[in-house]
């Protein structure tokens, strides 16, 4: 998700007229490659000009990250801070400021190069406002099936002994994966369907309801092809297809992304059917982790999944306008709170006690300090063969 494949992609699918690049890097005085901030810059009707991850929106890409590395990354960070204070506030000579406010989707309330980042941006002045994001969810894996079910509680070790016997090891449940591009259309068909159909018979849309979401993916599954990191297959139960996942695969373990079944054949659970394939089958090829990704789902925590808190955060440019308008689209926001529920990010997430309250607050110098002890979700990150001669992203010491 963080790799040059996936953002171009989403630049050609999903950017929007009037998105604009606004991707910087860091190099030293060698030429050095130090950091990368892979953002771009977005014309909002009431906000201004608002610089955003590359890949987030309608995609919900996750883990993204300041990239740095070597011993300059705290060099590199202050030199970011300086260059987004110079193109906040313009200059003597009439240069007009780039950007408004800053907006980033599910930061991890941990150490990372993003919240150094908002450290020193918040040093030099800045205001910041943050409010609690859907939690990411990762789930390391014992080195067998027994040692998983030990962790759970009495009952649900119960019923996933029920499942994996009655459908699994009765062999009324089998398992196909494409091994050719036509196959692999028809099952990304099949999990488009399976997806919908579930979403639309709740009265949600179902995020395949996107054309830039269902564009994304058909092409980013067609370039990976059946021999790639996109684990797409479906279950079938006494020959009819009931479930279908979408997940990819990395040497330090899995993401499971996306899913689909079929609301006809919910007496059979045809959605922990697929979970507990995915177990067993992580658990043979000694997977390390599963990562679950966004999202507050109950699943999650049943399966005791470890949840890391992420939030949104907002960075205002230091001028009356822009404080103006954010103070705008805060009272907005609270009247239409007043008005209507606000539903949740994504189909079928029921909100935790820590998604609860989702208003803009100010992020206090303290939260900060203490979110920055803390420790977040580690990214798959795929090394091709080449660890050795693959730089490591390193976290740096507070600037």
């Amino acid at each position: 998700m963080r790799s040059y494949g996936w953002m171009r992609l989403w630049w050609e699918c999903c950017r929007r007229a009037g998105d604009e690049l606004f991707v910087l890097s860091v190099r030293d005085r060698q030429g050095t490659f130090c950091a990368l901030l892979p953002w771009y810059r977005q014309r909002h009707r009431w906000l201004g000009r608002v610089l955003r991850w590359l890949g987030d929106r309608v995609v919900a890409t996750d883990h993204l990250e300041l990239l740095a590395q070597g011993p300059a990354v705290p060099e590199a960070i202050a030199s970011l801070a300086r260059f987004l204070e110079k193109t906040a506030r313009g200059n003597a000579r009439g240069t007009e400021a780039l950007w408004d406010l800053i907006h980033l989707e599910s930061v991890p309330c941990a150490a990372g190069h993003t919240l150094w980042l908002l450290q020193r941006l918040q040093s030099q002045g800045f205001s910041l406002w943050w409010r609690p994001d859907q939690g990411h969810w990762q789930l390391p894996l014992p080195a067998s099936w027994e040692e998983l079910l030990a962790r759970l509680s009495k009952s649900h070790r119960k019923q996933l002994r029920r499942l994996k016997r009655r459908y699994f090891d009765s062999g009324r449940v089998s398992v196909c994966s494409p091994g050719s591009p036509e196959q692999l259309e028809h099952a990304f068909r099949l999990l488009v369907a399976l997806h919908q159909k579930r979403w639309q018979s709740q009265g949600e849309p179902g995020c395949f309801a996107s054309g830039q979401f269902t564009r994304f993916h058909r092409k980013l599954v067609q370039q990976c092809g059946p021999a790639g990191p996109v684990r797409l297959w479906h279950l079938m139960l006494d020959g009819k297809a009931v479930a279908a996942e979408y997940q990819f695969a990395a040497p330090g373990g899995w993401m499971l992304y996306q899913g689909g079944l079929d609301p006809g054949s919910l007496e059979h659970e045809p959605g922990r059917l697929a979970l507990v394939h995915t177990l067993l089958q992580a658990i043979e090829q000694g997977v390390p982790v599963l990562d679950f990704l966004r999202g507050d789902e109950p699943y999650k925590a049943h399966i005791r999944a470890i949840r890391y808190p992420c939030a949104q955060i907002r960075v205002l440019a230091p001028s009356a306008l822009a404080r103006l308008r954010h103070a705008g689209y805060l009272g907005a926001h609270r009247a239409k709170g007043l008005l209507k529920p606000r539903p949740d990010d994504s189909p079928g997430a029921k909100a935790s006690s820590s998604q609860s309250d989702r208003r803009w607050r100010p992020l206090l110098e303290e939260e900060l300090a203490r979110w920055l002890c803390q420790t977040g979700p580690s990214p798959l990150v795929a090394q091709k063969g080449r660890q050795s001669a693959e730089p490591r992203w390193q976290t740096p010491a507070p600037v």
